[in-house]
């Protein structure tokens, strides 16, 4: 009789949530040393200011000097536009690196040993997670597309709520980032493109054109303003918690200050902002929660809309290309059918 082994024999069991603690804790330390995007508040300046600069720029690097030439002076090291010859990272870029490498080792811890009949608990949660993206995406799509973007939507929701739960952590949300959103944005607009194609690019450019083909540039435009909307969208929401959040504890790191002032216990106490305690939390729940996970699942769900409804409107055009051609068939061989007949009519007489 086969002895089942217990959980803390299997390495992965122990490795792999040791490796996602050690993950969250490096991005705990990039915020607390000030690698991360901190907003910093002037208490130099004769009316103290909040600077909100966003992701903040880690490194910079020549790529001229890997290849022998000369480096010269760098851009502004605090600036994320530089020119090509340029490597910069962010901390946008580090926490994303993070992020995925979380995701990633959780689906490999999830779906480890899977049996055919559900044994751990391991995989009864991954088969729940499974069973309820293949459900939103039926009753949002169709069977059709239950296989094929059942995966990319769960990646793109999985990625982009924890995207906007790692401020909680301390993190600098990825999703805070306007490029960020607009790589996903661009899969998605091609994948839409792709299901509008399928008539035919004649077809399609044909559509950019109706009413009249004045309306070409308009409809141009409005090919975009979907991905574009659905992009700031996004990223609006995000970046207005961080900083309606910033602007909150940066005001409570003044009153904190004042308050020690006024007691004369100005010294290192100063250091410590007592009102910031539990409040911002609060923001926290509405802004990194409820507004995080519902951006995740509004950005989701318009993606399988906008998929969607480009593959019913192909489908409607490819069935119009098709009775338009039996039609034309029909009336040619009508016509033939007509001419045999006044022909053998002719040749009778």
């Amino acid at each position: 009789m086969e002895t089942k082994k217990k959980w803390y024999t299997k390495w992965y069991n122990i490795v792999i949530p040791l490796l996602i603690v050690s993950l969250i804790a490096f991005g705990c330390l990039l915020s607390a040393s000030n690698l991360g995007a901190t907003i910093p508040v002037d208490e130099n300046a004769e009316q103290p200011f909040v600077d909100i600069s966003g992701t903040r720029v880690l490194l910079k690097l020549d790529l001229r000097t890997l290849f022998g030439g000369e480096g010269g002076e760098l851009s502004d090291p605090e600036s994320m536009v530089s020119p090509l010859y340029e490597f910069t990272l962010t901390d946008t870029q580090v926490n994303s690196f993070l992020i995925v490498a979380i995701l990633g080792l959780v689906c490999f811890w999830l779906t480890r040993d899977l049996k055919i009949k559900p044994e751990s608990k391991r995989q009864i949660i991954a088969e729940f997670l499974v069973e309820k993206v293949q459900n939103m995406v039926r009753d949002s799509m169709c069977e059709d597309f239950v296989r094929n973007f059942a995966p990319f939507i769960a990646a793109l929701m999985a990625l982009s709520g924890l995207s906007n739960l790692s401020g909680m952590l301390g993190w600098y949300p990825p999703t805070a980032e306007v490029n960020t959103i607009i790589g996903w944005t661009i899969v998605v607009f091609v994948l839409t493109l792709r299901q509008k194609l399928r008539p035919g690019v004649p077809h399609y450019v044909k559509g950019l054109m109706e009413p009249v083909f004045l309306f070409f540039p308009i409809n141009v435009l409005g090919e975009f303003s979907g991905s574009i909307s659905m992009t700031f969208r996004h990223f609006g929401n995000i970046f207005s918690g961080v900083v309606i959040s910033a602007l909150l504890s940066s005001a409570l790191t003044l009153v904190s200050n004042f308050v020690w002032n006024v007691i004369g216990l100005g010294g290192f106490l100063s250091e410590f902002a007592f009102a910031r305690i539990g409040i911002p939390a609060i923001l926290s729940i509405y802004f990194d929660i409820f507004s995080g996970c519902l951006q995740a699942f509004i950005f989701c769900t318009l993606t399988m809309m906008n998929i969607y409804m480009a593959y019913e409107d192909s489908n409607e055009a490819i069935a119009d290309i098709k009775a338009r051609k039996a039609e034309k068939a029909a009336r040619k061989a009508a016509k033939k059918a007509a001419r045999q007949a006044a022909k053998q009519a002719k040749n009778g007489q």
